[in-house]
């Protein structure tokens, strides 16, 4: 409000019209009139309207006193304010936009300014690496009552906690003042880290690394990744084709986009020609939010390393000996199946 405007105020709208006859008994010096005042929502100037004295008896009107001013004032306050918290996504690359409102809980009369400055929250986003800061001045003319800016966060590839900032609202001109202007911006995290069991052949009974357990980390954090890989049981068995295995791979935070951690796979070999087993390594437990690609299984074959061979034996007979003695055919080694 301007306090040093003053409009005429509208009957009916503004107050109330009144007529009437006041009556002084002897002794009686003052007598109030009432006139009533309606109230409002808006932001205004001030209004005035007269109250006229007329048609004396028994008395006469003093010059100029028989009209008063009355100057109804403005009570409504002008409120800026912005949303309590707002949300943004920040993108794999350059920076993404953020669009904020700032607003009026009325339409002003004349124009009013309000200032805005972003500020860093401690654990929270970084200026300068994760949001742009910026600092403006909205301007509101008369009736407007929304007015919106923009904001940039910086896009990246890593995995990582979502991150805030700060926005306020400050300074306020024209009669105006701030009413929620406090905002707490989240930057959304849109990056992934994903762990893949990758499928691996080893040799029964190897007594070299075979690093039969492979685990690949796509992706990139900034927090130390970790999961823990299990054997389990296929058509290869623990304690009888294989020594079963537990642990934890964990990648350091950073570091390339790619990353493959081994471990071995201890097989046991024995002395049979037999088809190739088959085991499942499985993860689970996977920290800094990381993913687990599929199921988070992978399969492991154990080929084997034993053979079966055939000789046909030698033999001598005589041409007038009659029927010849029947072939013999020698196997070496042992199979978990018929041979032919």
């Amino acid at each position: 409000t301007n306090d040093s405007v003053s409009l005429p105020a509208t009957v009916g709208v503004d107050y109330t019209a009144a007529t009437g006859t006041v009556v002084f008994a002897p002794g009686e010096v003052v007598k109030n009139v009432q006139v009533d005042v309606l109230g409002d929502t808006e932001q205004e100037f001030h209004e005035h309207f007269d109250v006229v004295l007329s048609n004396p008896q028994n008395a006469t009107l003093l010059a100029g006193g028989d009209v008063a001013e009355m100057t109804i004032t403005d009570d409504d306050q002008l409120l800026f304010s912005i949303p309590a918290t707002q949300k943004v996504t920040e993108g794999d690359s350059g920076s993404a936009l953020l669009v904020v409102t700032a607003a009026l809980n009325f339409a002003p009369v004349t124009k009013v300014t309000v200032g805005y400055e972003t500020y860093t929250v401690a654990g929270g986003a970084t200026t300068g690496v994760d949001f742009t800061p910026a600092t403006g001045t909205l301007e509101f003319l008369a009736g407007e009552t929304t007015k919106t800016f923009n904001l940039l966060v910086s896009g990246d590839d890593v995995d990582e906690l979502d991150e805030v900032f700060g926005l306020r609202l400050l300074n306020p001109t024209g009669g105006a003042a701030i009413g929620s202007g406090d905002c707490t911006v989240t930057i959304e995290d849109d990056d992934d880290v994903t762990l893949t069991v990758l499928s691996q052949t080893v040799v029964e009974g190897s007594s070299v690394s075979n690093e039969g357990i492979v685990v690949r980390k796509v992706g990139v954090s900034d927090r130390p990744v970790s999961v823990t890989y299990t054997t389990l049981n296929g058509t290869a068995l623990a304690g009888l084709d294989f020594t079963a295995v537990t642990g934890v791979f964990t990648w350091p935070a950073g570091g390339a986009s790619t990353v493959d951690l081994r471990a071995d796979l201890p097989t046991l070999g024995d002395a049979v020609n037999e088809l190739s087993e088959t085991l499942t390594v499985s993860l689970s437990g996977a920290t800094s939010g990381a993913l687990l690609a599929g199921s988070g299984t992978g399969t492991v074959t154990i080929t084997d390393d034993d053979t079966v061979t055939f000789a046909v034996e030698s033999y001598v007979t005589a041409e007038d000996a009659g029927a010849a003695p029947a072939v013999r055919v020698r196997m070496t080694g042992l199979a978990d199946r018929d041979v032919t």
